[in-house]
């Protein structure tokens, strides 16, 4: 289906966990690495052409897939060109964010500090926002080169529609294809302090240890839904291989195979306890992919 496209690896039947956070999927019919973007564009204008139902996704993070697998094509985006121009960085959308924060370290280019540790591309933080210690990607995003199918467009900032964990990207089918980002110069020694203090942070509060897909749920305004789950006494709550962690209420994480209706079941307890207790309608930040 796709042996004309250079640049790419193609798996038929490929087992999903392995390209998830949480290590949960049952197998893909195809799974497409792609490598850069033009050969990112042709896989999409491909599935397009036959019809053919597709998911992009970058480091597998805020994913739970289906155990059932995915009737169609898993689309792993690792195009990985980084250029820098003074205090901007023109990123692929397939950039590990690490390697990025990297780079911007090593450059003396102070901004994307807070995301250190975070298994996320350059794609999916746009996509969702990515944000912790008070810091958002949008803060440093000039503008977002997107693909829609039949055109590529230039997104600037304003058009992105950026709030809490979502922008305009995560209600069409537009196609991140790489992003301008700008940044402030400071000393490297300095920069890269600062990542791994937000690791630290980080490794404190969250079991890093273990496979999650990251939060469970968003916040609403003052409502804090791991608050809520510590009041109700759900922590160390178990569905099969899926529990409540115990070192952060706000985490499912996969400690013995998690199936994913485990977590699926968990999500569905917590919810309920919440409502029925506190008449709160939580919402996921986990996409259910099937």
């Amino acid at each position: 289906m796709f042996k004309k496209i250079p640049n790419i690896i193609v798996y038929q039947n490929e087992p999903l966990y392995k390209y998830s956070t949480f290590r949960i999927g049952g197998t893909a019919e195809y799974l497409v690495v792609v490598q850069n973007e033009d050969s990112l564009i042709e896989v999409i204008d491909k599935c397009i052409q036959t019809n053919k139902k597709f998911k992009i996704i970058g480091r597998g993070a805020n994913l739970l897939f289906s155990d059932k697998g995915y009737d169609g094509v898993i689309i792993v985006n690792r195009t990985n060109q980084i250029n820098r121009e003074d205090k901007h960085i023109v990123a692929s959308g397939g950039v590990n964010i690490n390697t990025l924060c990297n780079f911007c370290a090593e450059n003396g280019l102070s901004g994307l500090e807070f995301c250190f540790g975070v298994p996320s591309t350059v794609a999916g933080a746009i996509h969702n926002n990515l944000g912790c210690f008070n810091h958002t990607i949008s803060q440093l995003v000039n503008n977002v080169k997107v693909y829609d199918g039949t055109n590529i467009f230039l997104f600037e900032k304003k058009d992105c529609d950026f709030d809490y964990r979502r922008s305009v990207f995560c209600g069409e089918n537009l196609y991140i294809i790489s992003a301008t980002l700008q940044f402030e110069y400071d000393i490297p020694e300095k920069i890269k302090m600062r990542m791994q203090n937000f690791f630290e942070q980080k490794s404190k509060s969250q079991p890093l240890d273990l496979p999650s897909a990251g939060s469970v749920f968003k916040r609403d305004g003052e409502i804090m839904p791991a608050k809520l789950i510590d009041e109700l006494g759900l922590k160390g709550t178990r569905v099969g291989g899926a529990m409540i962690s115990t070192k952060h209420s706000g985490f499912i994480v996969n400690v013995d195979n998690a199936k994913a209706e485990d977590v699926r079941e968990l999500i569905s307890l917590i919810e309920e306890r919440i409502f029925f207790n506190y008449n709160i309608l939580v919402k996921t930040e986990i996409e259910y992919v099937e």
